[in-house]
């Protein structure tokens, strides 16, 4: 039975959860049930805001994931709703078994493909005229993999890589955390078929270009998704841009590219690939951050920001003004945005490459770059990263925004 402060299992992409309802929607008396020490008029009044339009017709429920932060608390439906007892408790046990075995599965058709693949690696010789064709697919390796892992602890970015932020009202946090169910349809999911639809939308075979990103930096790309997605801030934008202090994407690869070359690469060959690399990046940088990098909150700042940028550009016609570029009709958004959305692009890389018909050896030397800017990334995080720290106009990293805002950006 489903009572206020009782115990039930919610789906959560697709597994079962088990969780504390802390709240009860009833849509005919249009009134919350709470506990009584809760009872306050204004809190009520923001909680039925809350509510999502999708479930606000139908009876629903608050609830705390147990063992998790307070932030992963959400409304769901019935749809996602089971009774704590022991058939669902059964169902939640073969869930887990039927994730592993997709894993086990999926492990042994990459096994299968790759002893499919010639000894060189997949590379197939065009014997007429001796010319090489591209690796596997779109100039990747060959085999098959998930491009993302999607358990609940892991950092679910496969949002970045095209469906930033396009759910509607509290949906918009699909991004990084795994995807929320549908509540709408009947209860007819108890044997497992929301779980099912969740796996079909991963039975896709995609090329897989590995890179290892530290520990710290995941965590922080989940901090980041809780600060947009959960607590609806949005990062200060222009980043600060001084001698002193340039928090901007090109004065932090500037000081990285300083501190490799000062800590040991004589070679002028690494030193041209370097600078190469980071030119790449900041071009990619500038063609994927509205398409790819932001969150749905985001898209409003980046539109107002990039008219604001666009005007001062012609009144700066012809000036040194850092953030003109030297491109007639671009803004050089790197000199706009900071650390944190440079990570996230980094973290999508491989994406991004899998993507082109680069060779092996052209992907294997990214891949190198990128790890060791990541690696940086990590040594200096709690410099790059501090979200505590306050600027000249006392200011952190990220900023608060206004209901107004937030109704015209996830209008957009």
């Amino acid at each position: 039975m489903l009572e206020l402060n009782g115990k039930c299992l919610a789906f959560h992409g697709p597994l079962l959860y088990e969780a504390k309802i802390l709240r009860i929607w009833d849509p005919k008396n249009k009134k919350i049930d709470y506990n009584e020490e809760e009872q306050d008029k204004e809190r009520i009044k923001q909680d039925i805001e809350s509510i999502p339009q999708d479930l606000v017709s139908d009876p629903c429920y608050f609830i705390h994931y147990q063992g998790w932060k307070a932030t992963w608390d959400e409304w769901i439906g019935n749809a996602r709703i089971r009774e704590y007892n022991d058939t669902n408790i059964a169902l939640r046990k073969q869930l887990v078994q039927d994730a592993k075995d997709a894993k086990r599965q999926q492990q042994e058709l990459k096994k299968q493909k790759q002893k499919q693949s010639t000894p060189t690696g997949g590379i197939n010789k065009k014997r007429s005229n001796g010319q090489e064709s591209s690796i596997g697919k779109n100039g990747s390796n060959t085999g098959t993999g998930q491009s993302r892992s999607r358990s609940a602890s892991a950092v679910k970015l496969s949002d970045h890589t095209g469906k930033n932020g396009t759910n509607s009202g509290n949906n918009d946090n699909s991004s990084l955390n795994p995807i929320n169910g549908s509540s709408s349809g009947s209860t007819s999911a108890n044997n497992g078929t929301y779980s099912q639809q969740y796996y079909n939308n991963l039975n896709r075979n995609l090329p897989k270009i590995t890179m290892h990103i530290p520990l710290k930096l995941k965590s922080i790309l989940v901090d980041d998704w809780e600060f947009v997605t959960k607590n609806k801030k949005l990062c200060k934008l222009p980043r600060p841009s001084t001698k002193t202090n340039d928090q901007t994407i090109t004065g932090i690869l500037k000081i990285y590219q300083q501190e490799v070359i000062s800590g040991g690469m004589t070679s002028l060959v690494e030193q041209s690939l370097l600078e190469e690399y980071i030119l790449g990046l900041k071009l990619y940088f500038n063609e994927c951050l509205s398409k790819l990098l932001l969150y749905r909150l985001e898209k409003l700042q980046y539109a107002q920001l990039e008219e604001k940028l666009q005007l001062h550009k012609k009144q700066e016609e012809g000036s040194n003004s850092p953030i003109i570029n030297s491109t007639p009709s671009k803004v050089d958004l790197c000199n706009v945005y900071g650390s944190i959305h440079l990570l996230r692009l980094l973290s999508i890389l491989p994406e991004l490459m899998s993507d082109t018909t680069m060779g092996t050896q052209s992907c294997q030397s990214i891949v190198r770059q990128t790890e060791s800017v990541l690696l940086w990334f990590a040594v200096h995080a709690d410099t790059l990263f501090d979200t505590s720290a306050l600027d000249q106009d006392g200011d952190t990293y990220y900023i608060n925004t206004s209901s107004q805002y937030e109704g015209l950006a996830l209008g957009m």
